[in-house]
């Protein structure tokens, strides 16, 4: 519900501050921003019986590389998508649409507070405290509805980008917050997280330094290339497996 709720407000208020030629455009940011990671979620639900497993069987410890794989893999096409987002924006919409492309960022960079999020619930519902997601929901629903309030008639599309962003890694915090009290631990790497997410933090606000220019844009996908297979090196073993 929390979720749901989230996903409409900001564009409720960019109607209601902006007007409705203003919701058609943030509403095509939004979904090149958040389909990814839908995608990255509807794949990773297929390894949560296989979390719940090693859970079960003591063996919480071996979740994390496969935690960080994931994460260095969604860190990967956010810049890889990030570097294209004029072109991909251009192939969704007309041209006119083009001023809210910039709010994709924040948009892509939050796929990965919130994927980690949900990652780390499944620890909590293997240690069987669920229900202390009720509390990390309902504090991200206030934060997100808030920062639209105050972010949107100011900065339009990259404010409610941005309120997002920052409602969902309040989430994240909460949720990792919960699941050290529920002794889950040792399936999630704050340190490592944060490392990917710099990484792809900064790859994806960088990117519109080099819009519009192909060669440099090629160079540096070289990054993201090299984090995708080094996640795959050690997903295969985990695909064998399960």
């Amino acid at each position: 519900a929390s979720s749901a709720i989230g996903a409409e407000m900001d564009k409720l208020i960019i109607t209601a501050n902006l007007g409705a030629e203003a919701l058609a455009k943030y509403s095509v940011a939004h979904t090149l921003g958040l389909g990814l990671g839908f995608a990255i979620s509807a794949l990773a639900s297929s390894l949560y019986p296989w979390v719940i497993r090693k859970l079960s069987s003591g063996n919480a410890r071996e979740v994390e590389p496969t935690f960080g794989a994931l994460t260095t893999a969604l860190g990967g096409m956010v810049i890889a998508i990030a570097l294209f987002v004029p072109e991909i924006f251009a192939f969704l919409a007309p041209k006119s649409y083009s001023d809210a492309a910039v709010a994709t960022l924040p948009l892509l960079i939050s796929t990965l507070p919130s994927f980690a999020s949900s990652f780390i619930t499944v620890g909590m519902v293997g240690k069987e405290r669920g229900g202390y997601t009720t509390y990390s929901a309902a504090a991200s629903l206030v934060a997100s509805i808030a920062l639209n309030l105050l972010l949107i008639p100011r900065f339009e599309y990259t404010g409610a980008a941005v309120s997002l962003l920052i409602s969902v890694t309040v989430g994240l915090i909460l949720n990792y917050i919960f699941l050290k009290r529920s002794g889950g631990e040792e399936i999630f790497s704050p340190r490592l997280f944060l490392k990917q997410f710099s990484v792809a933090a900064v790859g994806a606000t960088a990117a519109p330094i080099v819009w519009g220019r192909l060669a440099p844009r090629l160079l540096i996908l070289t990054l993201p290339a090299t984090m995708l297979f080094k996640s795959y090196e050690i997903l295969r073993v985990r695909i064998r497996e399960s």
